[in-house]
């Protein structure tokens, strides 16, 4: 090759590798459905377009069968929601299977929006038991931080239904603590109850 050639190709490279960007599946695909999906009166070259694509689609579902083209419709199963754009390989097929492009591109299944939806409730609730249950093996801790053998006997007290003013009196008597002391432990077990009593509703 001469140097004079050699200096053409050089001179064009960035323009040809330009040229050719649009003829790439991605460009070319998605611009050539995109224009002619304008149909109006002012380009009467692109009228029939929709029906065209539309019997082209229902030949090449029939031929791939449902499990492979699940989508009822040529628009659901070029345009992709999760995107919001059309899909150029989808495109690519369809004109493959009409003799335009060259070669049909392998495609990746789409997620079911559904599927989806369902896999978020089911790990949340799957969440929410694991929560709970480690809730459940969690030692309940009572709302008290002073001495817990006064805690137990005044717990007790409560449960063999002891009034306020013996509770002090027998505290007091078996040395548990002064007054002060005795009142938060039974506000202590006051407020543990009422909750136990609420989670078990």
């Amino acid at each position: 090759e001469s140097e004079t050639t050699q200096k053409i190709r050089q001179d064009w490279a960035l323009y040809m590798e330009r040229l050719c960007y649009f003829f790439t599946v991605e460009f070319f695909c998605k611009k050539a459905v995109a224009i002619l999906m304008q149909e109006n009166a002012d380009q009467p070259a692109f009228l029939g377009f929709r029906k065209c694509i539309e019997v082209l689609f229902k030949r090449y579902k029939k031929d791939k069968g449902e499990k492979d083209i699940p989508e009822q419709t040529w628009l659901e199963f070029i345009f992709d929601e999760a995107t919001s754009e059309y899909d150029a390989k989808r495109i690519n097929n369809l004109l493959f299977f009409a003799g335009i492009t060259k070669e049909e591109l392998a495609l990746t299944p789409r997620k079911n929006a559904d599927d989806g939806e369902k896999k978020k409730s089911d790990d949340k609730i799957e969440a929410q038991k694991t929560d709970h249950a480690e809730h459940e093996a969690t030692p309940k801790k009572p709302a008290f931080d002073g001495d817990m053998k006064l805690y137990a006997r005044v717990e007790a007290l409560v449960k063999e239904g002891k009034p306020q003013f013996q509770l002090f009196s027998i505290c007091r008597q078996e040395k548990l603590g002064g007054n002060s002391a005795i009142f938060k432990a039974i506000r202590a077990v006051m407020a543990d109850q009422a909750k136990q009593a609420k989670g078990s509703t």
